[in-house]
């Protein structure tokens, strides 16, 4: 199924929620309740809910865009072409899987696509919410550090959400969009005549790059 919200939530659900790490667990329906919640409560009396916890903290540390450059396996730029939830092999997390169409891979072996999964979504009448992951639109473009993650075996986010920019048009110019200031701050200057944090699309290209060939030439 496509990433979208539910419709609406039934009023009889489970939720187990660590505040902390900002991931919740949901079940939204009753007639699923003997398949889904056995299996969440099962989940949360062993403790896993920790184990989350402790996930969802070390995935969202703070980084800036040098970081970011060295943490990268691949760097891409592309297009959203679709996104699509589904359930862990493990049975314990639910990943949603956005392919992108890349016009340009700034690190790493080029390719024509590339798929990045972000911890979260909504399979059936279950869903994991994790406030620090940033779902990516379809037909967004999008600047992408990501990196291999043995753990769940999927290419994901370096930093979750601060290795997402959003490329933007705007007036005639393309702008990248960081998810938080400080990741760029230091390294591009913010566009001129623009109040979101936006830095112009060429300077960040060409800093990214130089960065790249600065950690390959070590």
């Amino acid at each position: 199924m496509s990433y979208s919200p539910p419709s609406r939530f039934s009023v009889a659900r489970l939720t187990a929620s660590v505040l902390a790490a900002g991931v919740i667990w949901t079940s939204t329906s009753q007639s699923e309740a003997g398949v889904v919640q056995p299996e969440l409560r099962e989940a949360i009396t062993r403790g896993q809910h920790e184990d989350l916890s402790r996930k969802a903290t070390a995935y969202v540390a703070p980084k800036d865009l040098a970081d970011l450059v060295k943490e990268a396996d691949r760097i891409v730029i592309g297009r959203v072409a679709h996104s699509e939830a589904s359930w862990h092999p493990t049975r314990k997390l639910i990943f949603t899987h956005a392919s992108i169409v890349v016009e340009d891979t700034l690190k790493g072996d080029p390719v024509a696509t590339a798929t990045v999964s972000t911890m979260g979504g909504i399979v059936g009448d279950t869903q994991l919410t994790v406030s620090a992951a940033q779902h990516l639109r379809p037909e967004a473009r999008m600047a992408l550090f990501l990196k291999w993650s043995p753990e769940f075996g999927l290419w994901i986010a370096c930093g979750a959400s601060q290795g997402k920019f959003t490329v933007l048009r705007d007036g005639g110019r393309d702008l990248v969009q960081p998810t938080v200031r400080y990741v760029t701050e230091s390294y591009v200057p913010f566009a001129e005549h623009d109040t979101r944090g936006c830095v112009e699309f060429g300077a960040f290209r060409d800093v990214v790059r130089s960065l790249v060939e600065e950690g390959e030439g070590r």
